[in-house]
């Protein structure tokens, strides 16, 4: 089945939606056992059809939070813990269900506190979820939901898809998002796709691992290993229709057009995004993947320049006074990366950003 299709900024509402008035953030207790990286695994999800992915690393962004044990089935004063100190600490670009942490769990038998990783993945139709599960987690009782509120099944290639009609009046799905009405488990046996669109989820099933390579995400994935979150800009018009929108221009024709300021700038295939703490120093990264090492190395100074000392779209202020400074620079290959510190330590403003488009330094 396929439903409306809705856009959501990824988890901007982690510190709104879920917890006002929650417990305190938790000490950070920075941990040299972190687990690996997994946008390795991320990129194989990715279809050629994606615009943006969201990704989000709950194993690391637990453990930088001294949070290793808190699940889904902890007391939910503890999992508000982990949502506070992710909204003021730390940053996520991708949150199923998190806008129902208080009830998800007990609707559902899992939530977010549950997964190693999470993405988000978003083209031309409705959001699609990727959900892996941490090492452990048993999804036998979330299937048996499934069959208890009758979700019809049938085997596809990769998994088996579970799908339900829309009825806004069942409770369980006043939950979650729209999205579980198509969902289908891997064979792994610890992955679980969604999407609003059933067809999404079959393709996704069938074919993760086997896309065709999208231009320029390999490189930027490899430039944002070990990232606690992640934002990708994906195709070779980020710069012009995403990256960059003139804010305040006056007029919608106007918001679209690239500035003068970055006339000359090269287009690039993709935009990387991410952050890591606590090992990564400084804490963000930004990475430009191109079609060719060239271009990357033609375009480096004049975007470190503007990097530096452009102007904030939204506040009319220098980057490095409100948003990042950049501490390191480099061509590598194909792929432009800055090593940047956001300003007050926070990884969220990076994302921010992202979402408001205020990077004249990535225009063209």
């Amino acid at each position: 089945m396929s439903l409306p299709r809705r856009r959501f900024p990824a988890l901007l509402l982690v510190a709104t939606a879920l917890m006002a008035g929650g417990p305190g953030a938790l000490a950070q207790s920075p941990d040299a056992s972190l687990p690996r990286s997994n946008v390795s695994d991320l990129v194989t999800f990715v279809p050629p059809s994606a615009e943006t992915v969201g990704f989000t690393d709950w194993g690391r962004i637990k453990a930088s939070q001294g949070a290793q044990d808190v699940t889904g089935s902890s007391p939910i004063e503890d999992k508000f813990a982990v949502g506070l100190s992710t909204a003021q600490d730390e940053a996520a670009a991708s949150g199923f269900g998190f806008a129902h942490l208080r009830d998800h769990f007990d609707t559902w038998a899992f939530d977010g506190l549950d997964l190693a990783w999470e993405a988000t993945i978003q083209g031309s139709g409705p959001p699609m979820f990727v959900l892996r599960f941490r090492d452990g987690f048993d999804l036998a009782p979330v299937a048996a939901l499934f069959d208890e509120r009758g979700f019809t099944t049938a085997q596809i290639p990769g998994g088996v898809l579970r799908t339900h009609e829309l009825s806004l009046t069942d409770d369980w799905l006043r939950a979650t998002e729209f999205a579980i009405l198509n969902t289908a488990f891997l064979d792994d046996g610890r992955t679980l796709v969604l999407s609003g669109d059933a067809a999404q989820v079959q393709d996704l099933a069938a074919n993760h691992g086997q896309f065709p390579v999208v231009a320029g995400l390999d490189a930027t994935g490899a430039a944002l290993d070990g990232a606690s979150a992640a934002l990708f800009l994906l195709g070779v018009g980020t710069c012009v229709t995403d990256a960059f929108r003139a804010i305040g221009a006056g007029t919608a024709l106007a918001s679209s057009l690239p500035s003068p300021a970055t006339a000359g700038l090269h287009p690039y295939a993709a935009l990387g995004i991410g952050y890591g703490r606590p090992d990564w120093s400084p804490m963000g990264r930004i990475s430009f993947g191109y079609v060719d090492p060239a271009t990357a190395s033609a375009d480096l100074t004049r975007r470190l320049d503007l990097a530096t000392t452009g102007l904030s779209q939204r506040v009319r202020r220098p980057y490095p006074d409100v948003l990042f400074r950049v501490v390191d620079s480099r061509v590598d290959g194909a792929n432009l990366t800055f090593d940047v510190a956001p300003k007050d330590d926070l990884p969220r403003l990076l994302f921010d950003m992202a979402y408001s488009r205020d990077m004249l330094f990535a225009g063209c």
